[in-house]
């Protein structure tokens, strides 16, 4: 893992809260010694051996100069074992600070080359990671980077500096040695805060509403030594559901210095040379702008394979002649911005050229219109995929008994989201509507979906709205829409969903609106689905009771309108018992009852599992009835046909 180096020195206002714990040449001090001269910070020396407390030998620090800091004057070579965790707790060589303040350490340190550096917090959770250090190889020299396993190539007489929490603990030390200690620094207020844009890049441009995509909230955050060739999002943070993968699968993604992204403290993705890494959107989202901020991740003084530069960016080649290239190092005070439109993308794309390029990317997104929900319930409509027509008219899509669809110019097309057809309502100077037939709907919650796209190669979008009308008593009511939504696309199918919550039953046709003076529009895969609710068969909905008894005249016909026309436009069946007496017959918005003689016939209607009985009796012309009559089981007595008389 690498970690943020800089060069700075530490000195302290006397307006903070702060205390130092210095250790001066010849000091003496026992094993498990504590260390409470600092307010609100206690340090307890390294025990003797890896887990054993009992013995109590005494230490004795020599002269030595600190590169970095020169209050720090002597150090302590170590005291009994190396370092071991044991039952939780860190015993031998390790120093360890209690807190009961929130502020910061600063850590004179000896680091031996190639000893693994470790920092961590009660016990077992790294921090090293937070940390910022300075570990040069000489007076004078900036601060070596710490390898992938937090190891230094040259002895460093340096600093580390970290940020601590009332009420936890925090050990620093080597592994596989015996590290040596200066003392330590303690203060309220951030001691490197005034230096840090001398060791880290910062951008100067703000991100408002983007996603910001770097080592330090992804998934492998924080993890000792890590490297992989994909890191994930980590949950609850603002990468949640993003993805960064290395194509060359050999390679490794790891973590470089930090960057100042939007005024917070970011560690950097390091990118090897040549290789090209994939950053997947969450599902939902769709990339609208990506922007790069990048260096060189090596100082100008070593660097050697110059120019750098982005090679590749989502799928467009570039040279140096055709993109900017990369003119900052770690060293340098602010780093390099790409922005790049995109069309929408689902995955980004970053190959990298010349030096290993350490980067940030800021990631712009939209919800993605063409994400299609999976809606649970009855379904209700009928040829919903417009896969059915008759006389170029697709079935169930068109009024029957009121003028919703108002005159649209519906035609058939091959353009189909699934199948071989969907219907396309054309655009005209006025709004045209595409209306399903009436449905009679039992009261409860209504889920109305459909896909919608422009016409291949079209140069306009399309602009719809949708929603109901309710029917009464064969009228239009007032139209309920959602609002105006252009289509995006003429090239991939957007769903559309409306939620309709009806307190009573109602009978309603559905509508699509293309909006006047802008394109046409395809529709496919209408949909109508319930949970609580469901349709209300005319039948159950009938103007006689069953069994109810109707006197007629002869000669006359008894005309039932539907309340709402049944499927497929005619009833299941329709018959007589009588049919020398009267006999029925249904069309697409009534049953009519031909009185023939006078007589009894019983009429039965039955629809969809529904069945209906209405008993005539067929009255000779002119021969009276007491209107007060009624007749048992009967909804009343009805004398159809009496205003002919």
């Amino acid at each position: 893992m690498v970690l943020a180096a800089g060069l700075f020195s530490l000195s302290f206002a006397t307006s903070v809260a702060q205390g130092n714990y210095i250790i001066q040449a010849d000091d003496e001090f026992t094993a498990g010694q504590e260390i409470t001269s600092v307010p609100g910070v206690k340090l307890t020396m390294p025990t003797y051996a890896q887990n054993d407390d009992t013995e109590t030998p005494t230490g004795k620090a020599a002269g030595a100069t600190n590169w970095v800091d020169a209050d720090f004057v002597a150090a302590t070579g170590g005291n009994g074992g190396n370092p071991k965790l044991t039952d939780g707790v860190w015993h031998g060589t390790t120093y360890r600070f209690t807190v009961e303040k929130d502020g910061f350490i600063v850590a004179g340190v000896v680091l031996n080359a190639s000893k693994t550096l470790v920092l961590v917090k009660n016990d077992t959770e790294d921090i090293l990671a937070t940390a910022k250090y300075n570990l040069p190889a000489a007076a004078g020299e900036p601060s070596q980077e710490l390898s992938d396993n937090n190891q230094v190539a040259a002895k460093s007489y340096g600093t580390v500096t970290f940020a601590v929490e009332a009420g936890n603990t925090y050990n620093i030390h080597c592994n596989g040695s015996k590290m040596g200690f200066f003392g330590f620094k303690f203060t309220e207020e951030n001691p490197a805060a005034e230096e840090e844009s001398d060791f880290l890049p910062t951008s100067e441009l703000k991100f408002e509403g983007a996603t910001v995509l770097s080592f330090s909230n992804m998934g492998l955050y924080g993890a000792p030594g890590t490297k992989a060739n994909k890191i994930i999002g980590a949950e609850g943070t603002a990468a949640e559901d993003f993805s960064i993968q290395l194509v060359n699968k050999n390679l490794l993604l790891e973590a470089a210095p930090n960057l100042i992204v939007n005024e917070k403290n970011v560690k950097a993705i390091a990118l090897p040379a040549g290789e090209q890494v994939v950053i997947t959107v969450p599902a939902n989202k769709l990339a609208t702008k990506l922007s790069v901020i990048a260096y060189a991740n090596v100082y100008d003084t070593t660097a050697t394979l110059r120019p750098t530069y982005f090679s590749e960016i989502n799928g467009t080649e570039y040279t140096t002649e055709t993109i900017d290239t990369i003119t900052s190092y770690r060293n340098f005070e602010h780093p390099d911005t790409f922005i790049v439109a995109c069309a929408e993308l689902e995955k980004l794309t970053l190959t990298a050229a010349g030096e290993n390029v350490a980067f940030v990317a800021v990631v712009e997104t939209i919800d993605n219109p063409y994400t299609v929900v999976e809606i649970d319930g009855t379904e209700l409509l009928r040829n919903g995929d417009f896969e059915t027509w008759a006389s170029n008219v697709a079935t169930y899509w068109a009024s029957v008994k009121t003028t919703a669809s108002n005159g649209a110019k519906l035609t058939q097309s091959e353009e189909a989201y699934e199948g071989d057809a969907s219907i396309q309502i054309g655009n005209e100077s006025s709004n045209k509507r595409l209306a399903y037939r009436e449905l009679k709907l039992k009261k409860g919650t209504y889920y109305f979906s459909f896909m919608a796209k422009a016409v291949k190669d079209a140069t306009k979008m399309p602009s719809i709205q949708y929603g109901f009308v309710p029917s009464v008593d064969g009228k239009v009511g007032t139209y309920v829409y959602q609002d105006t939504k252009t289509i995006p696309s003429a090239n991939k199918w957007s769903q559309y969903i409306d939620t309709l919550v009806f307190a009573k039953d109602t009978v309603i046709n559905l509508l699509v609106m293309s909006k006047k003076n802008t394109a046409d529009v395809l529709i496919d895969n209408a949909s109508l689905k319930t949970q609580n609710g469901g349709l209300i068969n005319f039948l159950e909905d009938f103007e006689y009771a069953d069994n109810a008894t109707v006197y007629i005249y002869e000669g006359k016909n008894d005309t039932i309108d539907y309340s709402v026309a049944p499927f497929g436009g005619v009833v299941a069946n329709v018959v007589s018992d009588a049919e020398a007496v009267a006999t029925a017959a249904a069309n697409a918005s009534a049953i009519i009852v031909s009185a023939l003689a006078p007589g009894k016939a019983a009429i039965t209607a039955t629809l969809e599992g529904v069945k209906k009985t209405i008993n005539y009796t067929v009255l000779e012309l002119g021969t009276g009835i007491e209107t007060e009559q009624t007749v048992q089981g009967a909804k009343g007595v009805e004398l159809v046909g009496k205003s002919y008389t």
